[in-house]
């Protein structure tokens, strides 16, 4: 690693976090982080942190210390296009000591880890907080949590009572500044109204050659943080799957990206909308701890988040959803799965109308076989496998058309079929 002030120069190093984030300060004995310590291991330096409630800004904190010379300008970390408005961190004067105050639930809800763009630490809120996190946010849920941290540098190994001691003395200093009464639930309402006035839809990508796939629910403009997950290894017959588990409900539509193709779809039944799991996987495999509406995360302006405790590829959607489809020409099918297509004298009604809206080619039975997009006079769609004369009736069309079906009909191998005609 780099020269810094953890090593002599040019000596390499390796360096590492031991979490104590469950255990109580007063249980931590002196020995405990002497055991650590060896001629090849030093101390570089000990985070003590704690949640109080209701919440503040970085702008009230600032000018909190500023106008109490509590510190100086130089010595405010500029960070704000990193971490947001919720958050401030600033040193003492001999830089001994690093004090770091922020809104602790918004934090989570609007950014992902510090040196990543795309990811979501949402599961952290009720999936599966730790032990302490968890008893604070259940103590302040109806006020908000401030989460003050102090970094304290330096090799030697004090008594316990001197770092509570450094941290009474940041709270004491910091007594006076503005604090906010703002629960959960209205902070996450908050949160909504904003992505649902300027985010009209839920965007996602997916790299066909790579089998990558991505998607935003929302994304914070001044840090340029994006809340969302990403997934290696997805097959294009998943795809459908992932779109319906983590699009909205309403009237906000879902726009995916594969290569140059922009396509949209739109939910018909209401349903949670999944979050990444603790791993950043899209496949819920653990047991959730809280419930969403614990947490404050209620259904509002039909942004639900959720968790199923175990789901897999094989799945079912979670809501049924619609291709939206746009101009003449027919699109092509994202449904790869020919299961999900029927056969059309099962799925058709005679002496009824259908426009064509996608078309596109699925192996069955060592062959490939034509399937269609279809909505039908009650704006349903219906997925269909073409039999003989419906194939050749579409075979050679590359926009869309209507169709009507007419009586069932068996061909001369045997076969049921439909009768169609084009209009």
């Amino acid at each position: 690693m780099e020269d810094n002030d953890i090593a002599p120069i040019n000596i390499p190093y390796f360096s590492f976090k031991v979490s104590l984030s469950d255990v109580l300060i007063n249980e931590v004995k002196k020995h405990s982080l002497t055991s650590l310590i060896s001629s090849k291991i030093i101390l570089h330096d000990i985070d003590i942190a704690q949640d109080i409630q209701y919440i503040t800004t970085r702008n009230d904190v600032e000018r909190f210390i500023l106008d109490n010379d509590l510190v100086k300008e130089e010595d405010i970390i500029d960070d704000r296009r990193k971490v947001g408005d919720n958050c401030i961190s600033f040193y003492n004067e001999d830089q001994s000591l690093k004090i770091k105050v922020y809104n602790k639930f918004v934090q989570m809800l609007e950014s992902c880890e510090v040196l990543t763009v795309l990811g979501s630490r949402i599961h952290n809120i009720f999936v599966d907080p730790l032990l302490s996190l968890q008893a604070a946010m259940q103590r302040t849920s109806k006020t908000g949590v401030t989460r003050i941290e102090i970094k304290i540098y330096g090799e030697e190994i004090r008594n316990l009572l001197w770092y509570l001691d450094i941290f009474d003395e940041v709270k004491d200093n910091l007594k006076g500044y503005s604090f906010y009464r703002f629960s959960f639930e209205d902070q996450w309402k908050r949160l909504v109204d904003s992505i649902y006035v300027y985010d009209k839809q839920v965007t996602m990508v997916y790299l066909e050659e790579d089998n990558f796939f991505a998607y935003c629910h929302w994304w914070n403009k001044l840090t340029g943080k994006i809340q969302g997950g990403s997934q290696k290894n997805v097959k294009k017959e998943h795809l459908e799957l992932l779109i319906s588990n983590y699009s909205f409900n309403g009237k906000k539509n879902t726009q995916i990206i594969t290569n140059i193709l922009i396509e949209q779809y739109k939910r018909v039944e209401n349903n949670i909308t999944l979050i990444p799991g603790p791993k950043g996987g899209l496949y819920p495999n653990v047991k959730c701890k809280l419930s969403p509406e614990e947490s404050g995360l209620v259904d509002y302006k039909s942004h639900q988040l959720g968790w199923v405790d175990k789901l897999t590829r094989n799945n079912l959607p979670l809501s049924k959803i619609i291709k939206i489809f746009n101009g003449d020409e027919l699109e092509k099918i994202t449904d790869y799965r020919i299961s999900h297509y029927k056969a059309g004298h099962t799925t058709l009604s005679a002496n009824s109308l259908y426009k064509v809206l996608s078309k596109g080619e699925l192996p069955f039975r060592g062959n490939n076989s034509i399937v269609l997009e279809v909505i039908d006079e009650d704006e349903n769609i219906i997925k269909i496998q073409c039999g003989k004369i419906l194939e050749e009736l579409v075979i050679n069309e590359e926009k869309k058309f209507f169709f009507r079906a007419k009586n069932f009909i068996r061909n001369s191998n045997g076969t049921r079929d439909i009768a169609v005609e084009n209009i």
